[in-house]
């Protein structure tokens, strides 16, 4: 464990976690380890974190009253964190960030403009001195990014794509771990019935796949809008009036958000992803890099990555123009500070270069190459979207995943042998078959790895991997280890790297 290292705060790629306190970041920093490295014990997380025995254990003690129905469990085998099946890691980020101050702050100045400092103060049960330490915490972050907190109005004011973004973050982030829902029934029913009269239409990109994460955005739009914090927008308005001509569509909106839908609402709401630098099929790119140098700069480094990553692992380029449209439309929108602790994306692509080390290696050097100037968030998204759209690489990865092949020996009776079979099938998809000693050497040419619980064993081109009579924990870590080698010299000898 001594290979791990720590993080410093202000390091953090991601600004949600560089906004946090001391404590709550170390909060964080606990259960991250925990997800990371399940075999941990006090000694090495309170080395990594840099507290004491004593402090950490006060600390876990404060994260369980935080995490319920999850928990750290402390025992003589070491640390490990109990997450049952009603629960999950996502749920565990919200309720931590659910209870920082910062949180609650921004959250505050997001629905609440224009109180004095004694009245929020209060109502966050803090002193003036903190709320006024805070602000100066958090606006040195946001500064960053062109945002700032007004001191006089008590509001946030700036980059108006940037403070959307974040809020619909953050919310989207504590939407299963509030008390109370964020947005009510008859809210989210005319939001869902505007984003989908506007699919309907053809007006929007595909910069959001969920309708959950839009309807968010455009709650945060809305609150927004009230406040009087408008986008700047210089194109001309689409045109609305199948929308506006819609009377109970317009009296319903205007009863339940307390606003008159007009063209320049409507503009406030999707502006961003239906402006003219985005496509909605691949023929709209072709239009656009004619008339947009950025757009076709954009276009020719997509075109560029796609080509490089199909040479160096050996797939082909077809049917990739939807992949393309999507990659246009978000890198044109992502390239933005990260103000959340749990990302989809991010978690999914690092479980996923775990698996597939060495053609993801491949395609983040291309990426690396390519996209210079945007940050992590901005790289793992192109590469989430590249392992998930791209039909070619995924029957690529299946390809090379299921081609492992596993034998199992064991000098134990036909019960004995199918019960490990069974063990070994539950957490492996390699092919897996059951040998005998008078078959293992005619068969060794065409398995990748011998499991067996003979010591005697012994073979000159596969790997053997040695076993107790009952599968354990280091057994199945190594059987797992075992593939990985062999997985990566497979792939290694079959991409151009």
């Amino acid at each position: 464990m001594c290979a791990l290292k720590r993080l410093p705060r202000k390091e953090c790629e991601v600004k949600m976690k560089r906004m946090l306190s001391k404590r709550d970041f170390r909060v964080f920093e606990i259960i991250n380890l925990l997800v990371e490295h399940p075999t941990m014990t006090l000694n090495e997380i309170s080395s990594l974190v840099e507290i004491s025995i004593r402090t950490l254990s006060d600390e876990i003690k404060n994260i369980n009253s935080i995490i319920s129905p999850s928990k750290i469990i402390t025992s003589q085998e070491g640390v490990l964190l109990f997450i049952p099946a009603e629960s999950s890691i996502r749920e565990i980020y919200g309720k931590i960030l659910s209870e920082s101050l910062e949180y609650k702050l921004l959250r505050y100045l997001f629905f609440y403009e224009s109180r004095k400092a004694d009245d929020i103060a209060e109502d966050l049960f803090i002193s003036t001195s903190t709320l006024a330490r805070s602000i100066k915490s958090i606006s040195q972050l946001l500064n960053e990014d062109e945002i700032v907190i007004d001191t006089f109005n008590h509001c946030i004011i700036g980059d108006e794509l940037t403070i959307s973004k974040m809020f619909t973050s953050l919310f989207l982030e504590l939407q299963f771990v509030e008390e109370e829902e964020l947005i009510d029934e008859d809210q989210k029913a005319i939001l869902l019935t505007l984003q989908n009269k506007m699919r309907q239409q053809g007006y929007l990109t595909t910069i959001f796949t969920s309708r959950n994460d839009l309807t968010i955005w455009l709650y945060v739009r809305v609150q927004r809008i009230k406040n009087k914090h408008y986008f700047a927008i210089e194109e001309d308005s689409n045109n609305y009036d199948s929308f506006l001509d819609d009377s109970i569509l317009c009296q319903d909106f205007l009863e339940i958000f307390d606003l008159n839908l007009n063209s320049s609402i409507m503009d406030q709401l999707f502006y961003p992803f239906y402006t003219k630098k985005y496509a909605k099929v691949y023929d709209d790119i072709e239009l656009l890099i004619v008339v947009n140098k950025k757009a076709n700069y954009l276009y020719k480094n997509i075109k560029e990555l796609i080509d490089k990553t199909a040479r160096a692992i050996m797939i082909n380029t077809e049917n990739t123009e939807e992949l393309q449209v999507l990659l246009f439309n978000i890198l044109q929108f992502t390239n933005h500070p990260l103000y959340i602790l749990y990302s989809k994306s991010n978690m999914f692509i690092k479980k996923f270069m775990e698996e597939n080390a060495v053609i993801c290696a491949v395609i983040r050097k291309h990426i690396n190459s390519i996209f210079p100037n945007y940050n992590e968030e901005a790289k793992n998204m192109i590469l989430y979207y590249i392992v998930t759209c791209w039909e070619a690489l995924f029957h690529r990865v299946k390809m090379n995943f299921t081609a492992l092949s596993i034998g199992i020996l064991i000098d134990a009776n036909k019960g004995h042998r199918e019960l490990i079979l069974n063990m070994i099938q539950n957490s492996s998809k390699a092919k897996t078959i059951i040998l005998s000693l008078e078959t293992i050497s005619d068969i060794e040419i065409t398995i990748d790895v011998l499991i067996t619980n003979i010591p005697s064993i012994k073979l000159d081109t596969t790997e053997i991997v040695y076993i107790d009579e009952y599968l354990n924990y280091n057994d199945l870590r190594n059987i797992l280890l075992a593939q990985e080698r062999i997985y990566r010299n497979k792939l290694i000898k079959s991409i151009q790297i």
